[in-house]
């Protein structure tokens, strides 16, 4: 678990690896934090793990930008005869 405070976005941003997700005694004790941060008005913002590839999902991601990427390219083309 990492736990980074961003002062210019006024949020405590809490990073969970799947071991943390599972452990049900350290998701217990960060809910009194959680309540804490909210009263000194930092809004607590929770990112976990996934159980995907990283490499993948972001691979797939770019194919598909990259896809629709080209066919804007094409309706403007066809839009402006070139």
């Amino acid at each position: 678990m990492i736990v980074k405070q961003n002062d210019r976005l006024k949020i405590m941003e809490i990073w969970l690896t799947r071991a943390d997700q599972e452990d049900t005694a350290l998701l217990e004790c960060l809910k009194p934090k959680y309540a804490e941060w909210k009263q000194q008005g930092i809004l607590p913002v929770v990112y976990r793990s996934g159980t995907e590839s990283l490499f993948d999902c972001t691979l797939d991601l770019l194919k598909y930008n990259r896809k629709l990427s080209a066919q804007i390219e094409v309706q403007n083309a066809k839009r402006t005869g070139a």
